[in-house]
């Protein structure tokens, strides 16, 4: 799956973890982050969230200074930190996800059923997190709960 980070270039909290889901990365130059501001907030993050941080962002720095410190990563900061796989100006985002996708597949005709398979069983206990989670959906809701009453929007 390819994502390209558009829209005002922010990419925050669930955004950023969504993001983050993602086999491939584009982020957008000259304006916008990517942030987990969770820390401000009093929030914890789950443990299938947890796990797909560890999986995607490889350098122990930028996750502590990601989800301890909340900073907010520039475009040449996110693709330092390994964040994202490439940046360009807003004007190339699309071509450049398309470019990239097409880089990553070439030619073939890819079996989807195949590719499903294949990230369940790398992605295995991401998702048994996040379907342990799922069905102990009072702490979701209690964290979206703390969450509505601490927000200043």
């Amino acid at each position: 799956m390819l994502l390209w980070m558009k829209s005002k270039g922010h990419t925050f909290a669930g955004g950023a973890l969504l993001a983050l889901a993602h086999d491939y990365r584009v982020m957008r130059t000259k304006k916008g982050w990517f942030s987990f501001p969770e820390v401000k907030y009093g929030m914890r993050f789950g443990i299938g969230n947890n796990l797909l941080m560890r999986v995607k962002i490889k350098d122990s720095k930028v996750i502590a200074d990601a989800v301890f410190m909340g900073r907010q990563f520039v475009a040449e900061e996110a693709l330092a930190g390994g964040i994202v796989h490439k940046i360009c100006d807003i004007e190339k985002l699309l071509d450049t996800a398309v470019q990239m996708g097409k880089a990553a597949i070439g030619n073939i005709t890819l079996n989807r059923d195949s590719v499903k398979h294949l990230k369940s069983d790398l992605y295995s206990d991401i998702i048994s997190a996040f379907q342990s989670h799922i069905l102990n959906h009072k702490s979701l809701l209690k964290s979206f709960a703390q969450f509505g009453r601490k927000s200043k929007l």
